[in-house]
């Protein structure tokens, strides 16, 4: 029998600035970068509320966020990070390069 392939994703939680959950994402090709912020409608800090429902984001249904425009200098900052990664990426591996990516970013 085959094993089945292992994979995961290992994510540690930050707390965002304000009282609500947000991140930003941006959705990357050669062409183009798209940055989008969403914002959890919940409170963090509202006990009536689950602990999913509050921390959701771009990973769950959309009724459980808003859409915001995310600041000039931070979507400037975001696509500058999409470029370097992508510019260091084919430095290092010479036999791929990316044509596509989605990166998730929260504000410190």
């Amino acid at each position: 029998f085959d094993k089945p392939t292992q994979q995961g994703l290992l994510q540690k939680f930050v707390m965002p600035r304000g009282e609500h959950n947000e991140m930003i994402q941006a959705i990357w090709s050669p062409r183009m970068c798209l940055v989008n912020k969403r914002v959890n409608r919940h409170k963090l800090n509202d006990r009536h509320i689950n602990r999913t429902e509050k921390a959701i984001t771009f990973e769950g249904p959309t009724h459980f966020t808003e859409e915001k425009l995310s600041a000039p200098l931070a979507t400037a900052k975001v696509k500058e990070v999409c470029k370097s990664f992508t510019e260091h990426f084919k430095s290092v591996e010479h036999h791929y390069c990316i044509s596509r990516m989605v990166l998730y970013f929260k504000e410190d």
